[in-house]
């Protein structure tokens, strides 16, 4: 299955990156999205955390296939995307990047 998800991981990468950045201010790469574990700046909270909700929940990819992509546990993963659930209702700053990137994919 190598290789089956990389270009859906490529695009969802790119615009969490391109939509956080215009949303708080901030430039981050594509690259920067998975760097980092604890106490990461906001942008880069926002784009891993929202990229990582719309792989599992708008293309279906395992939670297994994602942690292996990002380099974190399951467990870290299912957080990030609850996490990210709930701030994208709540928080105005999640909100705008997640419909930013909903209507870049």
């Amino acid at each position: 299955m190598k290789g089956y998800y990389d270009r859906i991981f490529d695009k969802v990468e790119q615009a969490a990156c391109r939509c956080a950045s215009n949303t708080t201010g901030r430039e981050l790469k594509a690259d920067e999205i998975y760097s980092g574990k604890t106490k990461t700046m906001l942008n880069v909270s926002i784009a891993r955390s929202l990229a990582l909700m719309v792989m599992h929940d708008t293309y279906a990819i395992k939670y297994s296939v994602i942690a292996k992509r990002a380099d974190m546990s399951e467990k870290a993963v299912m957080k990030s995307c609850a996490k990210a659930r709930i701030y994208r209702f709540s928080d105005p700053t999640y909100k705008r990047t997640y419909e930013l990137m909903m209507n870049m994919l």
